[in-house]
Formats: C-alpha cells, structure tokens, sequence
C-alpha cells in the first residue's frame, strides 16, 4: 500500500481506546516468537495504543458444521471464521492459505467431513465491536502477515499510519 492510501486508512483514524485486539493461537505453550509478539501488543496495550488484549485458543482444525463434537466454545469459534471470511469477502481479501478448507475422510467409514484448518497465529483488529481487520489475509497482490500487523500498530502508536489491510 503506498503512502497517500495509508494516510487514509480505516484503523489509522481510530482512537486507542477503542481498537482491540484478539489473538487466536493453536495451544497452550507458545513459541519464543509468539511470546514477543503477545509482549509487544500488551505493551501497545500500557501505552494506551490500544483499548484491550486479548487472547484466545483454537485447535489445529475444526469441522466446518456442527458435528459430533460441538459445544459453546466450538460455536464461537466457528461463527468468528464466519465473521472473519465476511470481512474478507466484503474488504477484497482471502483468508488463504492461512485458514484452508478441506475434506477429512473417516478412519473407520467412507464418511467425509469439510473442515476448516486454522492458522497458528492469528489477529483481530477491532473498532470497539467492528472488525476491522484480520491477519493474516491476501490481497491479489500480497500476504499481510500477524507481524506485519503488529509492526503498522506500533508504527500508528508512534503518529505513522496504519491500514485495516496494511
């Protein structure tokens, strides 16, 4: 995105008391990398760059309909991919490769079930309850990493401008 564009941007005209983050990670036990990451928006966060933190975990993969397994923290799950590909979808960008939809077929039957496979890391950005941004995403000319991300919200937090798709 070049300059004049992210002069204009969506997140860089939201005030810090308003924009959340939620990261969505697999696990329990992050890596060295994603503990800096969580460092630097907690500490976004005491600047006063942003309004919250918080974080959230997911599994490697979950059936894209509810299914045997289901409960209240599948269903959320599942309806924030759901709200995750509407923002995309209405903001021209893809969600691929990082969230990947495919088939899963049965050990023990022929029955195949379409899952959806979840990023390691994954942030959004919102405008008190708007998403305004999810990362990682694609456009059609580039991937827009969680680091990425966090570099253009530090960089906002200093006066530089940030887009909802950097």
């Amino acid at each position: 995105m070049d300059r004049e564009n992210e002069e204009n941007s969506p997140i860089s005209n939201i005030p810090g008391d308003r924009l959340r983050v939620t990261v969505w990670m697999r696990g329990f036990a992050p890596t060295p990398d994603q503990r800096t990451l969580l460092d630097r928006l907690k500490g976004l966060r005491q600047e006063g760059a942003l309004a919250d933190v918080s974080l959230r975990i997911w599994g490697r993969q979950i059936a894209a309909s509810p299914s045997v397994i289901d409960g209240d923290d599948v269903e959320r799950i599942r309806n924030r991919i759901s709200e995750f590909e509407s923002w995309a979808s209405r903001n021209g960008y893809s969600l691929e490769p990082a969230f990947k939809r495919c088939e899963q077929t049965s050990m023990v039957s022929d029955e195949r079930t379409e899952v959806v496979v979840l990023p390691t890391i994954c942030l959004a950005l919102y405008d008190a309850d708007r998403l305004v941004g999810v990362f990682p995403c694609s456009d059609s000319d580039r991937t827009t990493t969680v680091h990425d991300c966090v570099i253009r919200l530090e960089n906002a937090s200093t006066g530089v401008a940030v887009d909802a798709g950097l």
